[in-house]
């Protein structure tokens, strides 16, 4: 599935995005917020003993996660899925991997109540 350079590239595509497109005033939703998101949704898959393609698509989707706050706090999450679509579509992933990402980055709503 995901190859660790497309991780590493989703990792710097995210930090410019949030160097670039973030407002400053937005201080819980920043790029340390998200690393540590990213950190225990490793830990916890770790802790689940999911796979390395498993763990490196968690990877992705919590890294893209909040990325839509730059356009919509409502709906964020939406444009994130849209975000993170846009960046595996120009790095040729697979059509399964861009679901489990938009599926991940979904069940972080308010209020989703994820089964798997």
């Amino acid at each position: 599935m995901p190859s660790l350079a497309l991780v590493e590239q989703a990792r710097l595509h995210v930090r410019r995005h949030f160097a670039r497109h973030i407002p400053k005033w937005m201080t819980f939703h920043d790029l340390e917020h998200t690393l540590s998101v990213v950190r225990a949704a490793l830990d916890i898959g770790r802790g689940m003993g999911l796979n390395v393609d498993h763990l490196r698509t968690v990877e992705i989707a919590a890294l893209f996660h909040d990325t839509g706050y730059a356009s919509a706090y409502h709906g964020h999450e939406k444009k994130s899925v849209l975000l993170a679509m846009t960046f595996l579509k120009e790095h040729h992933a697979s059509a399964v991997l861009t679901r489990q990402v938009s599926a991940l980055i979904l069940a972080t709503r308010m209020g989703e109540r994820p089964r798997t």
